[in-house]
């Protein structure tokens, strides 16, 4: 059953200009958990200012499925493929050296 997320919002984004002059601000929040099945239930919000200083704000709600590393070692080992690395950032930081952190496999038949 869900449980109710972190209802604040977050992010370490940076503010950004496009092309044509507006100013964009991205923040996220969790807005449930369903443990038992591992999906949170998020929503990226953007707040847009015009260069009129209009301003809008879009909401993208979207569910996301995270796995553990137990399991995406075992859903690789059934489909045939080897680990070669883990790590926890893009940067190829170690695994666990980073928390929370990201989960990367390098994997390969």
């Amino acid at each position: 059953m869900p449980t109710s997320g972190n209802l604040q919002e977050h992010g370490e984004e940076a503010e950004f200009t496009t092309a044509d002059g507006r100013q964009v601000v991205r923040r996220a929040r969790i807005v449930s958990r369903d443990y038992f099945n591992q999906i949170t239930h998020n929503e990226l919000t953007y707040y847009v200012t015009h260069p009129d200083a209009r301003e809008d704000r879009f909401v993208h709600r979207f569910p996301m499925r995270y796995l553990f590393k137990f399991q995406v070692e075992h859903l690789l080992a059934r489909c045939g493929f080897g680990i070669e690395a883990v790590y926890s950032d893009y940067d190829k930081s170690p695994y666990g050296s980073k928390y929370p952190g990201e989960l990367i496999f390098v994997a390969k038949t």
